[in-house]
């Protein structure tokens, strides 16, 4: 038998966690990226003299941007296949091992052949597995930034974006 002492919490009352309330924000300009609405950012705290705590950048429209998609996977997949089917046609003739009676160039190719449908097989499986997954390879796309102030300095930042 086990026992557990449970003690309750005893702390500020519910009040004291309120966050002060925050000032309305506008929205004076945007800018596809992110260079640009940091520039503007800096721009304003800097030559107009808007305090940094009054100035806010917002990122718009964000999604998932998939790296590469699946025929560059299964191309790059066809081309190591056939990089990997030529090297070993290429060393089993050397060995010996083909027949020299077909000459070295078709179980070359015929190698090669085979490890690019191999390739591409395996590139598109490839694919399909990191597609899959949450953390497969990509980005975060952004569609634009927004600048937003206070209501009190929005007239001063939006006429100094502007210039």
């Amino acid at each position: 038998m086990s026992s557990t002492i449970e003690t309750p919490v005893t702390g500020a009352p519910a009040d004291d966690f309120a966050s002060p309330s925050m000032p309305q924000r506008v929205m004076v300009r945007a800018y596809r990226s992110f260079e640009g609405g940091t520039g503007a950012v800096e721009r304003l705290v800097r030559e107009e003299g808007i305090p940094r705590e009054r100035v806010t950048l917002v990122a718009r429209g964000l999604r998932w941007v998939q790296r590469g998609d699946a025929s560059s996977a299964m191309v790059t997949g066809a081309q190591t296949g056939a990089l990997a089917g030529a090297a070993c046609g290429l060393g089993l003739y050397l060995l010996g091992l083909i027949a020299a009676s077909f000459g070295a160039v078709i179980p070359i190719a015929a190698a090669a052949g085979v490890g690019a449908i191999a390739g591409l097989a395996i590139g598109g499986i490839a694919h399909r597995r990191a597609t899959d997954r949450p953390d497969g390879s990509g980005r975060l796309g952004v569609d634009h930034y927004d600048v937003l102030v206070d209501e009190e300095v929005a007239p001063a930042a939006r006429e100094a974006l502007t210039r």
